[in-house]
Order: structure tokens, then C-alpha cells, then sequence
């Protein structure tokens, strides 16, 4: 089966999961609300602690560079992604961008393979659109609109807010996701449901949210280094509900506030 085969086959899944996926670390994979529950492949509840939701956000801030993150208002990063299809066979390692802006609420994602571009998406105050070479500019579907919306308020983003501005927060105990175990605590801001796994000291051990078309999608982080004050995972893999990894993305370089301008969010001109 050629490459153009394999992506398609496993394009929906992909492609909504990658969007996500970039946003520091190029990581946090997924978007869209989920919870989590015992039934999730991997996961396995145990007793919740006594520290509160919002005590764990703020233990979580502080561990990933306190008011460096709290300030966090811009981040763009280029990195790698190998994508994985069934037996971990590798479809395609890529290069990513991945460009947020809090301030003004927009994001983009985009991933090429050589000179191939296999995802561009774009979220500003105006509407959410993708971009390929054959088509051009197309809307996005609310629920890519959702998934990228969703970077506002996930991941490092989302963790810069600590305990505050959330609209729901829910401590549910210890739970090991694919071998790793922290406290789970589910959070609610705006409309983007997602599960931190924090371990004792606050580190953002990984994430939970759901995909439409894909399930609800785990990704664990690691190998963490700071930049500019701000502590960010630089390896983060993605995994299927089913357990089978779909995704291992690499950070490469990493800028905290830089200066942004609307060309970071504009397609090619034809």
C-alpha cells in the first residue's frame, strides 16, 4: 500500500488528532471533551486525594515554571512526528509548527512530510480553515473548528491558568495510564473538557481528551526541558483507545512569547 493509501485510510482519526497534538510540546494530543472513566484501556482508579482540583492546577503552574507560565501569552515550536498505523507500522515521520496566541485566540498546526503537506489548520476570531495544496482554502467542520479551539485551553496553555477560570474541576484519584500512574484531576474551561495526570510534584505526566472520529485519546509526556523559565515535555506520544500508539512527537526548537504578526496565520498565496 503506497503512502498516499495509508493516510487516507487512516486520515479522520489522524489528521483531527494531529491538530491537537501540536500545541506545546508540539503535545496534547486530541481535543474535545472527555472525561475519563475505569472502562478506558489502561487506566485503573484507585482513592482520591485530599488536596483540591484547584490546589492541583496551581502545584502543577508552579512545577512547570510558576510565573513564567502564568505569563505564557504566545508560543511557537517546530518539532518532529512519526505516525503510526496497526502493529506500530510508521506511516510517515514529519516536520511540525505549532503557533498559539491566547491573547487573540488563535492557533495554527501544521505538519509536512518532505516537501508534502499533509495538514494546515488555522483558528482566529473569524472562523477555523484548513488549507491543501490540491483545494486551497476549505472551512473547517465544527468539529476541527472544536479541536482547535481546544488548544486554548489544554496542555501548557490551558495549565498557565492554574486553578483559576475554570468553570468545573474534578479530583479523580490515582490512576495509571499505559504503565503511568498519577492523580487524574478532570478540568472544564470555556468548552474544553480535558484530564491532567500530574505526578506529586505537579509535573504534567500526560492528558486525556476526546476526538471526534478517534475516541478518547491518552498522551504521556517526557524528557522534559525548560525554555525560558517554562518546564515543557519535549517528547510526547499518543496513543489509540485500544492502547496502539499513534503518535510520537518531538519538540525541536521552542519560543515563549514570541512576537507574532498575522502572517503566522495566513496560508500561501497562490
Amino acid at each position: 500500500m503506497t503512502l498516499n493509501h495509508l493516510l487516507q485510510s487512516a486520515r479522520t482519526p489522524l489528521l483531527r488528532a494531529l491538530s491537537a497534538l501540536l500545541l506545546l510540546s508540539p503535545a496534547a494530543l486530541a481535543g474535545g471533551a472527555g472525561g475519563l472513566g475505569t472502562s478506558n484501556p489502561g487506566v485503573n482508579a484507585i482513592t482520591a486525594p485530599g488536596r483540591s482540583g484547584a490546589a492541583w492546577l496551581d502545584l502543577a503552574l508552579k512545577a512547570h515554571g510558576g510565573a513564567a507560565l502564568r505569563n505564557l501569552k504566545t508560543y511557537r515550536e517546530t518539532g518532529t512526528v512519526t505516525i503510526f498505523g496497526p502493529n506500530a507500522q510508521v506511516l510517515l515521520t514529519g516536520q511540525s509548527l505549532a503557533v498559539i496566541d491566547q491573547a487573540q485566540r488563535r492557533v495554527r498546526t501544521t505538519i509536512r512530510a518532505g516537501e508534502q503537506l499533509i495538514s494546515d489548520e488555522i483558528l482566529t476570531p473569524g472562523g477555523a480553515v484548513g488549507y491543501t495544496e490540491k483545494d486551497g482554502e476549505l472551512p473547517l467542520p465544527r468539529d476541527n473548528a472544536q479541536n482547535l479551539e481546544d488548544n486554548l485551553y489544554s496542555a501548557l496553555a490551558g495549565l498557565s491558568l492554574g486553578g483559576s477560570q475554570r468553570q468545573h474541576i474534578t479530583v479523580l484519584g490515582k490512576q495509571t495510564w499505559i504503565g503511568t500512574s498519577g492523580t487524574a484531576v478532570e478540568v472544564l474551561t470555556q468548552k474544553t473538557l480535558t484530564t491532567y495526570l500530574l505526578a506529586d510534584d505537579g509535573t504534567y505526566l500526560g492528558e486525556r481528551r476526546d476526538v471526534a472520529g478517534a475516541g478518547t485519546i491518552t498522551v504521556l509526556n517526557s524528557k522534559f526541558q525548560t525554555f525560558e523559565g517554562v518546564k515543557v515535555p519535549v517528547v510526547s506520544i499518543a496513543y489509540l483507545p485500544n492502547g496502539d500508539k499513534l503518535i510520537e512527537a518531538t519538540s525541536g526548537k521552542v519560543e515563549i512569547n514570541p512576537v507574532l504578526s498575522d502572517a503566522d496565520f495566513a496560508f500561501p498565496k497562490e
